[in-house]
């Protein structure tokens, strides 16, 4: 190629020019507070078994995925100033330092070994090492302070380009795929190996940094200046990027080109042969390498800011700009193409391309927005939780009830029935507004309830509908409409979304996923490790299934499934309400608690994800002696020994989502419960003689399992009584003693043992049942059958574990019924009993198995409703309110005596609520409402 062919070349495509990319990659930080010993790293490398090293100025760090090794002056390393990194073919630890060089020969488990001729820092610190894979050995490449080193099997430690370069620091070095060298000597300029000649090269574009190959002759070149392309052939220099800042490090893989850029970092595209930036990964940070694993994870060491983390799920998630800090309601389509975003604190519209703010609509501010319907006429509607709002110029928003005043109550979903017909679900039933007015639509002659969901099939135009204690429900028409039956369906569950695909329906219950096919009801696995409720979910344009939670966003399809979670980029991990998703046909928007997010469809579908194989880090056995043979298997004899063993996986897109489980083959075939990182260490003690295979295997949350792994092999040696010879002899001389005692015993041994069963038998059933009746006694109410105070109180304690555990509130509910004393004076305490029976048989009906229904004493009693926030707790208990009403207790007679009660709600937020405070305040409440009643009906 011609110089002026270069020179059009790259003048026309490597000129830079930023993109739309707003914002910083999403990312994640290992610091001090992920066991990082300090928050300045200098290098990073990869082993041969998957694992991460480290380097700083506070030693070397193994990072296994969940946990991390930390080696220090006190485990063999003559300095903790550690400044680079690399692996040879053998899997050996190169390590670069202000003192020299040393090396693991075999990681982790190898001594530390001196490199000969580093001693006593007589070539200086060590800068940069590269390995160079050879066909008779590695040759390995030393940059130092004092010039620049090879290490060759064959010749031992030289010296190179004496002449040029001397004992001038080398701080980079970059290897053609030809087995050329560059070297970067920050003082002098740019040298090239080749063979036995060495030349140098001056740019002149200041004092020169880094150096990346990415062509045949062609180099990037980063300096104290900017980031320059460089044609070494034809001695030409393109200025690339100039910002002002200097460039600190430089990785380039294929189509990318990353660049520490002074307080930035850099992600660079090639297009038509030149570079272009696609996006600013990070700001405020310094860089001093930059690595890429073997999952395509980018590893950042930082001059202070510890390590950062770029997964490929950053690239396929993008968190968007929004005008507050609000959690996203609702999502939806208005016709003039934008798509308006509803929040609880502002709403606002939004360009579903760039994700730009579009308009700010100040008049939903601080009014949760839970779902949005524009048909296209001349009016939009938004269901809110101060009623139903629409607008004729999609601007300004009013409050609009219509004919009926339950449409000022909450709204909660809209539908379009077309012909101007729109449907309207909210906390008091379903109701259809048309050119002839406003109607409630009813079940033989009953409202639904709260309606929590809509979706409309388009293929049928049945209506799907989801409601709040009052299950599933199909409308074929405003006049028939039908409850959903089938196994599995509660009719007294929530419903908090549907999504209607081609050959099923898919709908979230209570924390359950079901799927209705042909009239069948399924229950769908759910990545989670603990069942949670799914608050949105739709089908996307090719048929796979997304479900958001409250723990990330869930997809399936037809190769297994996968949860996105915040730690891989996603705004948030508890998704709102029905309406928090939106399909964009190439993108999802999925709005969360936190904020906006776009997910690029294919781009997700594209990362592959390995499975994992689990390998032990740490086999410890105490108080043994072992042997091993030729297979690697462990020769232990009996005793009272431990072995103590830990298996990680060096798997590093989410390593959080791992989990571990165990068998010991020969002792238990069953696997062990699912363990997180940090409690993967599992221990035996003393396994009885034989042979043993301990295997693990590895779940995660976003693929498959990974392969079951073979830890380690075992036989337990027998002692000398369990020698053949031994039981050969016992079993003779038993047999003897058998026939001589046998017949002269086996009649009175039989009696003796047919009267002791008999006795056992009697004696246990009377302790079974004295001990169940004594443990009624103590911890159920002799009335209700309900737990009593201290079966509450003892319960009390699980509770707050379980919200500690899971980030979410339990409320306690203190409930007292009104008019119970007029109750007791007008029919007697008899009926006052029956009437207390009544209200606890229809409370602990309402509840989940997970919560705690008791009786406080008199007519007072407590629910701890578990992952329930106040507002929730306020629709469960208004909701059986309204049934108490409906069901009244009716004596024999005909007398009917309405049930009715006051409450008081709080929610547990903090450690140090305990249940005595929680119940003053709850008790308090349930003053403030008695309060609020006549006289007559307190």
């Amino acid at each position: 190629m011609t110089v002026r062919s270069r020179w059009a070349q790259w003048a026309l495509v490597l000129a830079f020019h930023s993109t739309a990319a707003a914002g910083e990659l999403p990312h994640q930080t290992i610091d001090r507070e992920n066991g990082l010993p300090s928050s300045q790293v200098h290098a990073i490398t990869q082993d041969a078994e998957g694992f991460l090293w480290f380097a700083g100025p506070a030693g070397l760090v193994r990072y296994e995925g969940g946990r991390m090794v930390r080696w220090g002056r006190g485990e063999g390393l003559s300095t903790q100033g550690l400044r680079a990194l690399a692996v040879d073919s053998r899997n050996r630890l190169w390590i670069g330092s202000d003192l020299g060089v040393e090396t693991f020969e075999n990681v982790p488990s190898g001594a530390l070994v001196p490199l000969p001729g580093f001693e006593n820092r007589s070539r200086g610190f060590v800068e940069k090492i590269l390995v160079e894979p050879g066909s008779n050995g590695d040759r390995v490449w030393f940059g130092t302070s004092k010039g620049l080193y090879s290490l060759v099997p064959d010749d031992g430690l030289q010296q190179l380009c004496v002449a040029e370069i001397g004992r001038s620091m080398v701080s980079d070095l970059a290897l053609a795929e030809d087995g050329e060298l560059w070297a970067v000597a920050p003082t002098l300029g740019l040298f090239h190996l080749r063979g036995d000649s060495c030349s140098r090269f001056d740019p002149e574009i200041g004092v020169i940094s880094s150096v990346s190959i990415t062509g045949p002759g062609d180099l990037i070149l980063g300096s104290d200046s900017g980031l320059y392309a460089y044609d070494s052939e034809a001695h030409l220099v393109v200025r690339a990027l100039s910002s002002g800042s200097p460039v600190t490090a430089l990785l380039q893989r294929g189509e990318r080109l990353w660049v520490g850029l002074g307080n930035r970092l850099l992600e660079l595209r090639r297009e038509d042969d030149g570079w272009i930036e696609h996006a600013e990964l990070a700001t405020g940070v310094k860089t001093n390498q930059l690595y890429l694993d073997r999952q395509e994870i980018l590893w950042v060491a930082t001059d202070g800011g510890g390590i950062l983390k770029f997964t490929p799920f950053g690239q396929a998630i993008q968190r968007l700009e929004t005008p507050c800090e609000t959690q996203v309601y609702s999502l939806g389509r208005l016709a003039n193409g934008k798509i308006l975003v509803g929040g609880d604190l502002c709403s606002w519209w939004m360009d579903p391309s760039t994700g730009a703010i579009d308009l700010w609509l100040s008049s939903l501010d601080e009014n949760r927005v839970w779902d949005i319907l524009d048909p296209g006429g001349d009016r939009a509607w938004a269901a809110t939780e101060q009623g139903l709002y629409s607008s004729s110029d999609r601007r300004i928003w009013k409050r609009d009830s219509r004919d009926l005043p339950e449409l000022e109550n909450p709204g909660r979903c809209l539908l379009d029935m077309r012909q101007g017909e729109i449907w309207v679900g909210n906390v008091t039933g379903l109701y259809s507004l048309s050119p002839d007015g406003a109607r409630e639509l009813v079940a033989d002659g009953f409202g639904l309830g709260y309606v929590y969901t809509l979706e409309s099939d388009p293929r049928s135009g049945d209506v799907w509908i989801g409601t709040i204690g009052n299950g599933l429900w199909k409308a074929s028409g405003p006049d028939r409409i039908e409850r959903v039956e089938g196994t599995g369906l509660h009719e007294t569950g929530n419903v908090y979304t549907i999504s209607i695909g081609v050959d099923r329906v898919v709908l979230a219950q209570d924390d359950r996923l079901l799927e209705i096919r042909n009239g069948t009801v399924t229950e769908l696995p759910q990545v989670s490790r603990e069942p949670v409720a799914a608050w949105s979910s739709l089908f996307d344009e090719s048929g796979v299934l997304w479900v958001g939670g409250a723990v990330g966003l869930e997809r399936y399809d037809a190769e297994g499934r996968m949860r996105l979670t915040s730690r891989v980029g996603l705004a948030g991990d508890e998704f709102t309400t029905s309406r928090s998703l939106f399909d964009l046909g190439e993108s999802l928007l999925a709005g969360t608690s936190v904020g906006l997010s776009k997910i690029d469809r294919a781009g997700v579908a594209a990362i592959q994800i390995p499975s994992p194989r689990a390998r032990a880090v740490e086999v410890v056995w105490h108080n043994v002696d072992l042997e091993k043979d030729a297979s690697g298997r462990f020769l232990v004899r009996p005793g009272r020994w431990t072995l103590d063993v830990v298996a990680l996986a060096p798997w590093f897109l989410d390593e959080t989502a791992l989990r571990y489980q165990y068998r010991m083959l020969g002792f238990d075939s069953q696997w062990s419960e699912p363990l997180a990182p940090r409690d993967s260490k599992i221990r035996f003690t003393g396994l009885p003689s034989g042979e043993y295979l301990l295997e693990s295997r590895v779940s995660m949350d976003l693929g498959p399992t990974g392969p079951v792994a073979e830890l380690l092999r075992i036989t337990v040696l027998p002692n000398w009584w369990q020698r053949p010879w031994f039981w050969a002899l016992a079993a003779l001389s038993l047999a003897s003693v058998v026939w001589l005692l046998g017949s002269y015993r086996s009649r009175q041994l039989r009696q003796r043992a047919a009267f002791l069963e008999e006795a056992v038998v009697e004696r246990t059933r009377k302790l079974e049942e004295l001990s169940k009746k004594l443990h009624r006694q103590a911890f159920r109410d002799d009335l209700t059958g309900l737990a009593n105070r201290w079966q509450m109180e003892s319960d009390y304690e699980r509770f707050v574990s379980r919200a500690q555990r899971s980030g979410r509130p339990f409320s306690v509910v203190v409930i007292d019924l009104n008019r119970f004393k007029t109750v007791n004076d007008e029919h007697g305490h008899a009926v006052g009993d029956r009437l207390l029976r009544h209200v606890s048989e229809h409370l602990e009906s309402s509840c989940r198995p997970t919560d705690l229904v008791s009786r406080w004493g008199g007519d007072e009693f407590v629910l701890l409703l578990d992952d329930t926030e106040g507002v929730q707790a306020d629709e469960i208990l208004t909701r059986i309110q309204a049934e108490l009403r409906q069901k009244p207790l009716i004596l024999e007679e005909g007398t009917v005596i309405f049930a009715s009660i006051a409450f008081g709600i709080v929610s547990w937020s903090k450690p140090s609520d305990d249940l005595e405070s929680l119940f003053r305040r709850a008790d308090r409440s349930v003053y403030e409402m008695k309060k609020q009643l006549p006289q007559s009906q307190r």
